[in-house]
């Protein structure tokens, strides 16, 4: 497939500055697309972000991810997390420290418009370390709804806060319990069996 031929016509294409083989473009308003072609030019690396596409960020993820997509993908085909991505310098802004790529059998972009264009497809976003770690042997299953603990949770509200992992019954949770274990999710305390459901 000519990448190259198919996102000239996409509305609104522009090259990407600071970035050969780089793009912006843009399907509807407040919705901003970006994306390069990989080092062998046989897929596109692409992101998105909506009201908040910052292009010095969008260049500098691309960029990280062109260079190390090998990488990316080495432990797990569906779906990668590799750290020492460094935001453009001066920005404090965001302090990103990660970058996630994510493979067409996952994200799978581009199903009415251009499918076609599909396989060819990399997703790639900035992330922070602790939100992301792939144990490298996730299947397509675990990989469309995988976290570092490898299990899901679901919270919601219903006339309070209702708790519940995956294929169990919710409980309901105050906010201070709902946030403690929130936390604890994030920054990589144990879960010992039975102690939040």
């Amino acid at each position: 497939m000519d990448l190259r031929a198919v996102l000239a016509d996409f509305p609104g294409v522009r090259p990407l500055a600071g970035l050969r083989d780089a793009w912006y473009w843009s399907r509807v308003p407040l919705f901003g697309l970006a994306g390069a072609l990989s080092a062998d030019g046989e897929r596109l690396l692409q992101l998105s972000g909506r009201g908040s596409y910052d292009e010095e960020l969008a260049v500098a993820v691309l960029g990280f991810a062109r260079e190390r997509e090998g990488e990316l993908f080495a432990r797990n085909a569906h779906w990668g997390a590799i750290d020492g991505f460094q935001p453009p310098a001066g920005r404090r802004d965001f302090d990103f420290d990660s970058v996630i790529g994510i493979s067409p059998d996952v994200h799978r972009a581009y199903p009415v418009e251009h499918p076609e264009l599909t396989p060819h497809v990399r997703m790639v976003f900035p992330a922070y370390a602790c939100e992301f770690a792939a144990a490298g042997d996730e299947t397509l299953d675990e990989a469309i709804t995988e976290n570092r603990h490898g299990r899901v949770w679901r919270m919601e509200w219903r006339d309070g806060w209702l708790m519940a992992e995956y294929g169990q019954a919710p409980r309901e949770v105050g906010v201070e319990e709902a946030v403690e274990f929130a936390m604890a999710r994030l920054y990589g305390r144990a879960v010992e069996e039975g102690e939040w459901l």
